[in-house]
């Protein structure tokens, strides 16, 4: 125990808004650095984004960070690390709270709640082949959830599990 040591007071949380809507699912988080009693300099952050309004649980490991662990580390925002991460149209919660110079940890933040407004993933993805053709004709229903999309992109790739990406 050290009494002369003081917590960080808990960041304010800036960016989404409280109860915003964001545009896409590419969400950037910003806060506030908070005030120390003893003057120290934030040295760290712990940000959480979960799917419940108590935060029980990250979205997924993705969603649970150490800023200086990212490449955003030595500033109060946090970008998510990829675009389709997170859904359209659905709650999600978020929380940051400081560690100070001498490794302190400080309260959490209130909690902030966001949507994402973007298209819903297609349905009813089907192929057909015609083999003697060489040809396949791809066809989906576009999501009722979600914003209405003004374009697809279709990616495809040989390898097993890979990663759509631009």
């Amino acid at each position: 125990e050290r009494p002369s040591w003081h917590r960080p007071a808990a960041p304010a949380l800036e960016e989404p808004a409280a109860d915003a809507s964001v545009s896409g699912t590419d969400v950037s988080f910003r806060w506030s650095v908070p005030a120390h009693p003893d003057g120290q300099a934030m040295a760290d952050y712990h940000i959480e984004v979960s799917a419940w309004a108590d935060l029980r649980w990250p979205l997924s490991p993705n969603f649970e960070k150490l800023l200086s662990r990212t490449p955003q580390r030595g500033t109060t925002t946090w970008r998510v690390p990829g675009i389709g991460l997170l859904n359209p149209d659905t709650a999600y919660y978020w929380r940051v709270r400081a560690r100070d110079a001498r490794g302190v940890w400080g309260p959490w933040s209130a909690v902030g709640a966001f949507r994402c407004e973007a298209p819903g993933v297609p349905l009813d993805l089907t192929v057909k082949a015609d083999p003697q053709a060489g040809t396949a004709t791809l066809t989906w229903r576009p999501n009722p959830r979600g914003t209405r999309p003004l374009r697809y992109a279709v990616f495809a790739s040989d390898e097993k599990g890979f990663t759509a990406s631009r």
